[in-house]
């Protein structure tokens, strides 16, 4: 035993390292299912979202955004989305956070629009770009009246 500790004596960061690991690795195993009982709660039961593409950005996250896709889709979304210097009001409703930012706004975005059919774009419906998820509901491109065709529940 007394061999052993003088060959571990040198590795004593490595081996309290690997403890630290395994406790953040068994602390994320168990907050796991917390996490996925949150995405079930608000994203399905309580309707998820109408668009998956976010319709306002701060200008650090439209940079970071810019960051991680290529130089095709950078031109999209340069062409989809427009600088706004002063926010009004309705924005700040809807987003709290954009208060006394800059921020990047999705263009043709509807604050107070009809609800929009999430499966629509691949139905021919959506603005240029491919972005905005869906026409209004019960359009010509959906065709399914005031039921979602995708998620099969009322809108």
């Amino acid at each position: 035993m007394f061999k052993i500790k003088g060959y571990l004596k040198k590795f004593w960061y490595l081996i309290l390292a690997c403890i630290c690991l395994l406790f953040v690795q068994a602390q994320t195993e168990l907050t796991l299912p917390d996490y996925m009982s949150d995405i079930v709660s608000v994203g399905i039961q309580a309707g998820g979202f109408a668009s998956p593409v976010s319709d306002v950005l701060t200008e650090e996250t439209y940079q970071h955004l810019l960051l991680f896709v290529d130089q095709k889709d950078q031109k999209t979304v340069k062409k989809d989305y427009k600088k706004v210097s002063k926010v009004n009001q309705d924005i700040i409703d809807t987003f709290p956070k954009a208060k006394g930012k800059t921020v990047y706004q999705l263009k043709d975005f509807p604050l107070r629009g009809p609800r929009l059919c999430p499966g629509a774009e691949r139905a021919g419906g959506g603005a240029p770009g491919g972005y905005r998820g869906g026409i209004p509901r019960g359009g010509p491109a959906c065709g399914r009246g005031e039921r979602c065709h995708l998620q099969g529940r009322a809108l």
